[in-house]
């Protein structure tokens, strides 16, 4: 199953995240082999900044 693509790689399946980032299973098409991808977070999400809520 494939999830969709990121800067031209097929993404597979998510392998693990932490605090600042994602690891992705991916595929190189110009390669023709596996890759794991290494995504980072936003930095207000690596900060554990909490979004803001609407005032009711």
């Amino acid at each position: 199953m494939k999830l969709g693509r990121l800067a031209g790689y097929r993404v597979f399946k998510a392998l693990g995240h932490g605090g600042m980032g994602a690891v992705f299973l991916a595929e190189d098409p110009k390669l023709k082999r596996k890759v794991a991808l290494k995504v980072m977070l936003p930095l207000s999400k690596q900060l554990g900044a909490k979004p803001k809520s609407a005032a009711i």
